[in-house]
């Protein structure tokens, strides 16, 4: 597979369809499954199997994990053992944020549905991400404020209060949401926090999705059409916060289909426009099956 060009790009966000058909049709195969669930480790094989729901998906993230994160090593470090499948070393925080041990790079992902994606960053020393979900089973689209206001700040009441129509504002919400799982991510702190501490601008996020369709490479470059967003979190009092007080906030929409659109949102500690890198995970597995 080709590098990933560091130097001209020192943000990269991966992504990968975890619900490809191609994908499902491999891993129906037991043999197959098996075959894939060995390229983890003993840790990780075993915290699939344990899964009670869906061990597909459970397998898929943590191998799109682990190559996306040995692609971004090899690219940048020659001294990197040459392999999509080493085994990676992992530090946690208190609240089970993981880092890469010993890397100087800034690292997060986040799962939607059939999608995920994972933040690399050279030049910062966090950063959260998050992928808002196409289908949401556990929030109304029509009650959704009164199900959820005791997160939002005042300004975010009064943005989303101005939009006009239901359909409007239930967009709106998933991306203030989005934005927030995302700071609590870059936090490390997860949802230990009022969310409604912190508030976000809402800005429109563009309305086509960016993600490449689907092709015969292993890897696929893409361009990713980011936005800007205002963040208020002078009432937020966290370590990280006090070392660098510096964000910045950056959302797009990867994904649109006939259910909500699936918005990204990063933030990070510089100034980093993420390009896009979309790993066919089909097309890299099918050659590890012997």
């Amino acid at each position: 597979m080709n590098q990933w060009d560091h130097k001209k790009h020192p943000t990269i966000l991966f992504t990968c369809s975890r619900g490809d058909y191609r994908l499902r049709q491999l891993l129906n195969d037991d043999y197959n499954f098996e075959s894939c669930l060995r390229l983890l480790s003993l840790k990780d094989q075993l915290q699939v199997r344990n899964v009670k729901h869906n061990k597909q998906l459970a397998l898929l993230s943590r191998l799109f994990l682990k190559c996306a994160v040995n692609f971004a090593l090899l690219s940048i470090y020659p001294d990197h053992p040459r392999g999509l499948w080493e085994e990676i070393e992992f530090e946690y925080n208190e609240h089970g944020k993981p880092e890469i041990k010993g890397r100087p790079f800034a690292y997060n992902n986040s799962n939607s549905n059939d999608l995920s994606c994972i933040a690399i960053l050279l030049e910062a020393t966090a950063v959260g991400v998050d992928l808002s979900h196409e289908e949401q089973d556990s929030v109304s689209s029509t009650e959704f404020m009164s199900q959820f206001e005791g997160i939002f700040g005042g300004s975010e009441v009064e943005q989303l209060n101005s939009i006009k129509t239901t359909s409007e504002r239930y967009n709106a919400f998933n991306h203030l949401w989005t934005l927030k799982e995302a700071f609590t991510k870059y936090l490390g702190c997860g949802l230990n926090i009022d969310l409604s501490l912190f508030s976000f601008g809402l800005t429109e996020v563009p309305e086509n999705g960016c993600l490449p369709q689907q092709s015969d490479s292993k890897l696929t470059n893409y361009d990713i059409d980011w936005v800007e967003c205002l963040v208020d979190s002078s009432k937020v009092h966290h370590d990280l916060l006090k070392l660098d007080p510096t964000m910045h906030c950056y959302s797009t929409t990867l994904k649109v289909c006939d259910k909500l659109p699936v918005i990204a949102s990063i933030i990070t500690n510089c100034q980093a426009e993420a390009s896009g890198i979309h790993l066919d995970l089909y097309e890299i597995l099918k050659n590890e099956i012997i």
